[in-house]
């Protein structure tokens, strides 16, 4: 247990650094999953691998975007702007910025590819 509890830990953090990386959050015009979630959360940490797929798979249709709370200097001014009751919170923006979606705790892969799908469809 002590091997997959590090494994998913350093998944996370790689996952994290990645996606700060990019800076999809700041392209104006392109959809965006927002993910608040924390390396203490079980639960964010079952997420990491499916988040990692999808931005992936929707790199030229949305941001996928991931913020850890206590880690990346948001704290209190994350939990206050996005009104976080729960972590993982996954917000689904569409291309104006428009809030779509808003789910709470674990999350499906299905689930996500759907709500994903929906705020950032196929380009002609």
């Amino acid at each position: 247990r002590g091997c997959l509890t590090a494994i998913l830990l350093f998944g996370l953090t790689a996952f994290s650094a990645a996606w700060g990386a990019e800076g999809g959050e700041s392209r104006p015009g392109r959809p965006r999953l927002l993910v608040f979630g924390s390396q203490g959360c079980a639960p964010c940490k079952r997420l990491a691998p499916l988040l990692e797929e999808l931005r992936r798979e929707f790199a030229d249709r949305a941001a996928v975007v991931y913020r850890d709370v206590w880690r990346e200097g948001g704290g209190q001014a994350d939990v206050d702007a996005y009104a976080l009751r729960a972590l993982p919170t996954l917000l689904f923006f569409d291309g104006q910025g428009v809030l779509r979606h808003r789910l709470e705790g674990f999350t499906g892969e299905e689930d996500l590819r759907s709500l994903l799908k929906d705020v950032s469809p196929d380009r002609p």
